[in-house]
């Protein structure tokens, strides 16, 4: 978890020559946002929220109270707000001592919350939460009295998550000597920022199969960042030609997801490893049904479909 630090400044200390006027009390707000990427779901930002409340005119009358109530609102959907163990609303009593003691006499009161962003947040871009301090003045002489709300903003943002779905139609082919294969897959991204896909392929074992042609870079859109309309999802294909001699023959298909913008951080990659079989017999495959061993083989190739995250 992180921290990151939010100081609310006091209210203005009104001296004693100043007790005439009515002015309102004022909050300055200094702070800080987070600097790095979130990691959606998994990883939390905590913010100490610290308001120094002075003495207004009234303390130096008599013993009064003030309330310090901490509010925390966002409109977005994607920011998941927890509130710390502290009440967010904290009582300060001020003395007509302390107030005449020190012109620069404040009190503090102090809170947090924990933030994080759920896996629909679009990477990279910010999201805001605005915060809010209510000051209250509830037993002045001539009644209560409200001041603001004060408000600032802290802002994070959402890493980018690499995650892409491949669900090929079939591992296994048989084909004749000379022939041309298709395994067509379906591609989803299912991460939370526009990907591109490249596919790359590796013959396995001593049989080596004429040409095994990759789709190209593939681009997809992602949900989170376009909605709707999103083009996320889409067909492709791996297209194989058979060489003039019997056996079995099969390759790996490696397909690798990037973030298509651009970011000063580093991001994740996702990598899903496929192997497709293809069976050949000699003339037409029909002429050729494929022995135990070899269906067995095909099993295993559908066995290995597995992903890495580098």
């Amino acid at each position: 978890m992180r921290h990151v630090w939010l100081a609310l400044a006091g209210l203005v200390l009104l001296a004693p020559s100043a007790l005439a006027q009515a002015s309102p009390p004022r909050v300055d707000f200094e702070g800080a946002s987070r600097e790095t990427p979130l990691r959606p779901e998994t990883e939390f930002v905590e913010f100490t929220l610290k308001a120094r409340v002075g003495c207004t005119q009234a303390d130096y009358s008599y013993q009064a109270t003030t309330v310090v109530r901490f509010e925390v609102v966002t409109n977005a959907s994607s920011v998941v707000v927890q509130p710390g163990v502290e009440p967010a609303t904290r009582t300060l009593t001020f003395s007509p001592s302390e107030c005449t003691s020190s012109p620069d006499f404040v009190k503090e009161a102090t809170t947090h919350f924990t933030a994080t962003l759920s896996r629909d947040a679009p990477a990279f871009e910010v999201q805001r939460v605005q915060v809010l301090v209510h000051v209250e003045k509830p037993d002045l002489p001539q009644g209560r009295k409200v001041y603001g709300p004060y408000s600032a903003n802290v802002s994070f943002f959402a890493d980018y998550i690499a995650l892409t779905s491949i669900t090929p139609a079939t591992y296994f082919q048989k084909a004749g000597e000379n022939d041309k294969v298709v395994f067509p897959f379906d591609m989803m991204n299912l991460g939370n920022g526009n990907s591109r896909v490249r596919t790359e392929v590796i013959p396995l074992g001593r049989n080596r199969l004429d040409s095994i042609i990759p789709p190209a870079e593939t681009r997809l859109e992602s949900k989170a960042a376009r909605g709707t309309s999103a083009l996320f999802k889409l067909t492709s294909r791996i297209e194989a030609t058979t060489p003039s001699a019997a056996g079995t023959y099969s390759f790996q298909a490696k397909f690798v997801t990037v973030f298509e913008g651009s970011s000063e951080f580093e991001t994740q990659t996702d990598e899903t490893v496929v192997v497709f079989v293809v069976q050949v017999g000699e003339g037409s495959f029909r002429e050729a049904p494929a022995p135990p061993m070899v269906l067995a083989l095909a099993v295993l190739g559908a066995m290995v479909l597995w992903r890495r995250r580098p």
